[in-house]
């Protein structure tokens, strides 16, 4: 009973992060072995949809074997509903495009009438199949847009059935109409995965981003997912991967370069729900191989303290999961540069 209320006051004062964070950093192995000592998460990764509208080489999602779908805005609300009022972030997009569920502005509105920070990854192409207005009442707190080249060339190289110009438009008719309503949200965040082939294009893509007038230009070291065989990892870092080791988190053996192993927050500090309810054990874990449980159908608690996710943490810290031994999150090495463009957003997470 004393455990019980000082979890609901470690919850409902706030101080549940800090506490949380301290804890998975000094005592990881006392909340594997306690797991009523795990605070529910404050961050959510909500899947909107599986499916993506490019083929990029790199990504998982062309050749993803577990069934495809989109959440609805109501099967939404009750993964908020169930997550807890001590939610204060939600991640929109896991595997697939957000854009492709027509829904997905809904969504946001509705995390954000709840006070949640809301941040969408997005390719950005169908941007102009939904209303401005919508976009911009929706409230979205910040936008990551993939925008790997600053030519067209360079950018169909690796966004494969991409549409380079129809991105650039895109951005320009959001910031310009941020500008018209008199709003700093959605912050606007161009994300340049730096490769082998766009590296000379890092000057160009800032003077493009400057030019849609986008808040920050991030550029990201590229990782290779999990579960491929070692003869694939190694053709595509061949073809993909840049030399230089500012621009790698891969060594040529294809390790971690840099960052000590540490506690792997995506097993202790957030969730990640699939599209059909489905928690998996991190944004990693593209195929849902490690289910814990399903968000919708169970309680949310029960699931978050289980005796099978404990189980999964315990072989997450251990790093004897495959997916956790070539992850750059598990390894605290995400790796890359962020460049302000403008001044900050009215929100910060």
């Amino acid at each position: 009973m004393v455990l019980k209320r000082a979890l609901n006051y470690i919850n409902n004062k706030g101080a549940r992060a800090a506490v949380k964070r301290g804890l998975s950093k000094a005592v990881p192995k006392l909340l594997i072995e306690f797991p009523a000592l795990n605070a529910l998460p404050s961050e959510l990764m909500i899947e909107p949809t599986s499916v993506c509208n490019l083929r990029c080489p790199l990504c998982s999602n062309k050749s993803l074997k577990r069934k495809h779908g989109r959440m609805s805005l109501e099967k939404f609300k009750t993964v908020l509903d169930k997550a807890g009022p001590q939610v204060k972030k939600v991640v929109i997009g896991l595997t697939g495009e957000p854009l492709l569920n027509k829904e997905v502005w809904k969504m946001i509105k509705e995390a954000r009438s709840r006070g949640i920070f809301v941040e969408m990854p997005s390719n950005f192409v169908l941007l102009d199949n939904f209303e401005m207005k919508e976009v911009i009442d929706a409230d979205l707190n910040r936008l990551i847009v993939s925008l790997d080249g600053a030519s067209e060339k360079t950018y169909k190289k690796y966004r494969v059935g991409g549409d380079f110009k129809r991105v650039v438009k895109n951005v320009k008719a959001l910031c310009k109409a941020k500008e018209n309503a008199g709003t700093k949200n959605p912050e606007v965040v161009i994300q340049f995965l730096v490769m082998k082939h766009n590296k000379h294009e890092i000057k160009a893509i800032e003077k493009l981003a400057r030019g849609m007038h986008a808040d920050v230009l991030s550029l990201k070291n590229t990782m290779l997912w999990t579960s491929l065989t070692k003869s694939k990892r190694e053709e595509l870092a061949e073809k993909w991967l840049p030399e230089e080791e500012q621009y790698r988190i891969l060594d040529k053996e294809l390790k971690e370069v840099r960052g000590s192993p540490k506690v792997c927050p995506a097993v202790f500090d957030y969730c990640s729900v699939l599209w059909n309810g489905d928690l998996c054990l991190c944004c990693n874990d593209f195929e849902g191989e490690y289910l814990v449980g399903n968000i919708i159908k169970q309680d949310f608690a029960e699931i978050f303290r289980s005796k099978k996710y404990n189980a999964l943490r315990k072989a997450a810290l251990e790093k004897t999961l495959p997916l956790c031994r070539e992850c750059e999150i598990s390894n605290g090495t995400f790796g890359g540069k962020s460049i302000r463009l403008k001044g900050d957003s009215d929100e910060k997470n």
